[in-house]
């Protein structure tokens, strides 16, 4: 059979498969040669007797033992699941609860051009990275035994093409949500996607993992961003710094390949945007709704990268905020590098509150429930109010405003002793 030109998705499932053509709709099968275990699923995960039978020796697995349990129950069940994993077998546990790929790029453990499965929707941040994530459920690990065949089915590719520049507060959720606009939800839901062209020379790395990792939003199967000089010189930088330097190779889709779609999408109009966590569809600009009142703003997840605290400080230095402010540094290395530029120091004074890199939304449901909540949580916390979804610079000016604010437009305060005032003053 003559040779069909690949997508860089299907090139990468090449790579798990002996198959030279593969073709969307077919079923071929993988072997989950790594596989990423986070914190809260390693107890049930440990329990499924294929697992117990012949656990993986390639797991990625990771703890929460770097933050504070929330109660007494909640340590004993942690110190349980620890023994557990030790019985198993399962060692080199990473403490890394809630962000676990960032720091399986940070350690040099996943990089551009390779295939991770997990078993959390965050999988999808490979695809920041110029790799690929594939989900795997707790009922695929079930099923796939000791031989750790499992069954996949290969998606449709739909390609985007990005023009333009994108403007400098814009991040990663808006890029994400305006290119979901372009294609359209029900056009992405069990889809891979691709994203290229030269719009992507300015977007950082920090901005594309953070677009990446709303893909499972979405519906979509699979992410990929394609590699270029600006990815290739973060990530030589990064194992420069890990001190874990070995070889990769990236992956671009062939010449002649064939999408079920192809857009273009010119950044430059990109509008920050804004949504209700867990409904896609009602998804807005921030202008449509501006003037909203929030209560409490939480700055976490992937977004909150040492370039995103960058912005927030700048954005509140010698300010106070106006509603509460929880900032979580993402990965210990964003902590470290805020701390030593001041960033950390400059939020603080402005009244924020500053928590442990990478602690779960789960910890950040203190205080009243029936409140508007504005953050950059791809997964935010459970609660009574509602929760609004949006990039970092929209989460730190609605901060200093106590209200959703467009991040370019300047915080109007009431004016003091305006010449237009119908106050007279005595004569």
């Amino acid at each position: 059979m003559p040779h069909t030109p690949q997508t860089a998705v299907v090139r990468l499932l090449q790579r798990l498969t002996e198959a030279r053509n593969i073709r969307p709709g077919e079923r071929v099968a993988l072997s989950a040669k790594a596989a990423v275990v986070p914190a809260h699923l390693l107890d049930r995960a440990l329990a499924l007797p294929a697992v117990s039978q012949k656990p993986p020796t390639t797991w990625h697995w990771f703890h929460n033992q770097n933050l504070p349990a929330a109660t007494p129950a909640a340590a004993q069940a942690r110190a349980t699941v620890m023994a557990s994993a030790g019985a198993a077998g399962l060692k080199d546990g990473v403490a890394a609860a809630g962000h676990e790929y960032l720091h399986l790029f940070e350690q040099g453990k996943l990089l551009p051009g390779e295939v991770c499965m997990g078993l959390s929707p965050e999988v999808h941040l490979a695809g920041g990275l110029a790799a690929l994530g594939l989900r795997l459920t707790l009922g695929d690990l079930a099923h796939a035994g000791p031989t750790g065949s499992l069954e996949f089915t290969v998606p449709q590719t739909l390609r985007v093409n990005l023009t333009g520049k994108a403007p400098a507060g814009l991040g990663g959720f808006d890029l994400f949500w305006a290119i979901a606009r372009e294609c359209g939800l029900d056009s992405l839901c069990g889809h891979a996607l691709e994203m290229g062209g030269e719009g992507l020379r300015e977007i950082s790395l920090a901005r594309r993992l953070a677009m990446a990792e709303f893909a499972a939003h979405a519906g979509l199967a699979a992410i990929y961003v394609q590699p270029d000089a600006l990815l290739v010189s973060e990530i030589n930088k990064r194992l420069g710094e890990g001190g874990t330097l070995r070889g990769y190779e990236t992956v671009t889709a062939e010449a002649g390949a064939e999408y079920a779609q192809t857009r273009s999408l010119d950044l430059a109009r990109v509008q920050p945007s804004v949504c209700i966590a867990r409904d896609p569809a009602s998804l807005g600009t921030v202008g449509e709704r501006a003037g909203a009142r929030i209560d409490r703003v939480i700055l976490a997840g992937t977004a909150c990268s040492v370039e995103s605290l960058r912005l927030a400080a700048n954005r509140l230095k010698g300010k106070t905020v106006a509603c509460t402010l929880d900032v979580v540094p993402a990965t210990p290395r964003d902590f470290s590098l805020a701390l030593a530029e001041g960033l950390i120091t400059t939020l603080v004074e402005c009244g924020a509150r500053i928590h442990p890199p990478g602690l779960g939304s789960a910890l950040l449901q203190d205080g009243p429930q029936c409140q508007t909540w504005l953050t950059t949580l791809a997964y935010p916390p459970q609660t009574a109010g509602e929760v609004l979804l949006c990039s970092p610079a929209v989460a730190a000016v609605s901060a200093l405003a106590g209200s959703l604010t467009h991040p370019d437009a300047p915080v109007l305060l009431p004016p003091r002793d305006s010449k237009l005032s119908t106050r007279h003053k005595p004569s």
